[in-house]
């Protein structure tokens, strides 16, 4: 893969998290019985478990730190930003 595909399909997936609507991820946890979760928006749960006492755990990725990114990103958009984005991301550098 590109590293210009690479960098767009990050945008994308930043876009989606930073605007995605919890509803879906509410309404899983709130439901009472089985729930057809295919159905259902699930984009921005980063973690969900049960727990042994039956507890239902749901994490949900920080929307405001995607924003963040975004926002920065949109603001340094040149080739080599984009090549310590995805150094970054990759855990080779450590961001602010």
């Amino acid at each position: 893969m590109s590293e210009e595909r690479q960098y767009r399909d990050i945008l994308a997936e930043l876009e989606h998290i930073a605007f995605c609507r919890p509803n879906d991820g509410v309404e899983l946890v709130l439901a009472a019985g089985d729930v057809y979760a295919k159905a259902m928006e699930l984009d921005g749960i980063a973690e969900c478990k049960r727990g042994k006492d039956g507890v239902f755990e749901v994490k949900f990725f920080d929307r405001t730190r995607a924003l963040e990114l975004l926002y920065r990103l949109r603001q340094e958009e040149q080739p080599s930003n984009r090549a310590s984005l995805l150094a970054l991301l990759q855990g080779q550098e450590e961001g602010p």
